[in-house]
C-alpha cells in the first residue's frame, strides 16, 4: 500500500502479547476502513509474541513490524511506531484489547467532516474467563459530548477535568501528535505514559471534540493494570514508572509557563494528587507485608513535590493508619523530616499532628 492512500494508523505497542494478541489483530487488520496501516512494535517478547506479528505481516502487507531487540518500555515503543505512521490520524490500542471494526471509518469520516485533531471516545471494560468467556465490567463512564477550540483550550480541558487521558480511547491528527513527540522526553516507562504523551499532544492541539459512543474494548484480565502481587524491584520499574511521568509532565508545562496560571496549576496538582494516591494505594495492595517499608522511602524519594505526596498520604487514607507496616515506617519518616523541615513550616506541623495522633491510637490498641 502507498503510503498516501493512508487514512488511519494503528499504533500497537506488545510486550509479551500473549493469546490475546491474536484478537488484537484481527480487529486492527479487520478494520471495515480498508485505507489503514498496523504498526506492531515488538519491545523484546520472549513469549512467541514476536514470531506471530512476523507471520502475520507476511499474510497482510499493511502490517508492519518494528522490533525491539530489548524492553525499553511502552512509551518508547510507542513513540517509535508513530514516528513511523503515515496515516492522517492516529488511533493506539494494547495487545490485550481490540477495537470495534467500525471504529478507524466512523472516526476518521468524523475528524474529516469537523476537521478535529483530537476525539475523545468510549470504552467498553470487561474481563475473562479462563473458558474465554467476557464478562462486562462498568468502572468506564461514558465522555460527556462537547467540542472545545481555541488555542490552549484543550490542554485547559485536560488539567481542569483531571481525567480523560488515554491515548487508547482517543482518534489525534498524525501532525499533531508528531508535534508532541519532537518535545517528549525519553525515559523507561510502562505506568502512566498516557498521561505524559496525552499532555504534550493537548498543548499543540488546536480543537478536541467527545463522543458517547464506544469504539474500545478494554480487557482487565492480565496486563500492568491488573491487581497482582508483586516484588519491590518489579514494583520500582512498573509502578514506580508513574513518578517519572509526573515529574517530566511537570517540567514541560513549567517550560511552557502552563504553571504560571494558578488555575491550571491547582488543575495540575489535583492530577498529581490522585495519581499518588492511586500510587499509593497500589503500593498497599500489590506489595507483601515486610517490603512495603523499603518501597514506601523510594516514592518519597523520587515524589517530585514532596509536600503534595505527604500531604496526600496522610489526609485520605484512613486505613493506612492501622497498618502496623505503615506506623513503622512512617515514624521513622517523621524523624527523617524533623531534620529537612523548616520548625515552623505548615508542612511539618501538620504531620506532627497527624503523628501524636497516630502514636496514641497505637498505644490505645496496645
Amino acid at each position: 500500500m502507498q503510503q498516501e492512500s493512508v487514512k488511519v494508523s494503528i499504533i500497537i505497542p506488545v510486550f509479551n502479547g500473549g493469546t490475546s494478541l491474536k484478537r488484537a489483530l484481527d480487529s486492527a487488520l479487520g478494520q471495515t476502513l480498508h485505507e489503514i496501516e498496523v504498526i506492531a512494535v515488538d519491545d523484546g517478547s520472549a513469549d512467541g509474541s514476536r514470531e506471530m506479528l512476523q507471520a502475520r505481516a507476511e499474510q497482510d502487507p499493511r502490517l508492519r513490524v518494528i522490533l525491539h531487540e530489548q524492553n525499553r518500555g511502552a512509551l518508547i515503543s510507542r513513540r517509535d511506531g508513530l514516528l513511523k505512521a503515515s496515516g492522517t490520524y492516529v488511533l493506539t490500542m494494547d495487545p490485550d484489547d481490540f477495537f470495534d471494526l467500525e471504529a478507524a471509518a466512523e472516526l476518521s469520516g468524523l475528524a474529516d467532516r469537523e476537521k478535529l485533531d483530537v476525539i475523545h471516545f468510549g470504552t467498553r471494560e470487561f474481563s475473562c474467563r479462563p473458558d474465554g468467556t467476557m464478562i462486562p465490567r462498568y468502572n468506564w463512564t461514558p465522555p460527556d459530548e462537547k467540542r472545545i477550540t481555541g488555542p490552549g483550550m484543550v490542554l485547559r480541558h485536560l488539567l481542569l477535568s483531571a481525567g480523560g487521558w488515554s491515548l487508547c480511547f482517543k482518534m489525534i491528527r498524525t501532525e499533531i501528535i508528531r508535534r508532541a513527540l519532537a518535545e517528549e522526553d525519553e525515559f523507561f516507562c510502562i505506568m502512566g505514559e498516557d498521561l505524559y504523551l496525552y499532555l504534550l499532544t493537548a498543548y499543540h492541539a488546536g480543537n478536541y471534540c467527545s463522543v458517547r459512543r464506544a469504539y474500545y474494548n478494554y480487557d482487565t484480565t492480565t496486563g500492568v493494570t491488573a491487581s497482582k502481587a508483586v516484588s519491590p524491584e518489579k514494583f520500582k520499574l512498573s509502578d514506580g514508572t508513574i513518578l517519572d511521568v509526573l515529574n517530566h509532565g511537570e517540567d514541560f508545562l513549567r517550560r511552557k509557563g502552563v504553571l504560571d496560571d494558578p488555575e491550571l496549576a491547582a488543575g495540575w496538582n489535583q492530577i498529581v494528587r490522585n495519581q499518588y494516591l492511586i500510587l499509593w494505594n497500589r503500593w498497599y495492595s500489590r506489595l507483601a507485608p515486610g517490603s512495603r517499608g523499603e518501597i514506601g522511602e523510594f516514592l518519597l524519594h523520587k515524589a517530585g513535590n514532596k509536600e503534595l505526596f505527604l500531604l496526600s498520604v496522610f489526609d485520605e487514607n484512613d486505613y493506612l493508619r492501622k497498618n502496623e507496616e505503615f506506623l513503622k515506617f512512617s515514624s521513622g519518616i517523621y524523624r527523617f523530616l524533623n531534620y529537612i523541615l523548616p520548625q515552623h513550616s505548615f508542612l511539618r506541623m501538620k504531620i506532627k499532628s497527624w503523628y501524636k495522633k497516630m502514636k496514641n491510637r497505637r498505644k490505645e490498641r496496645r
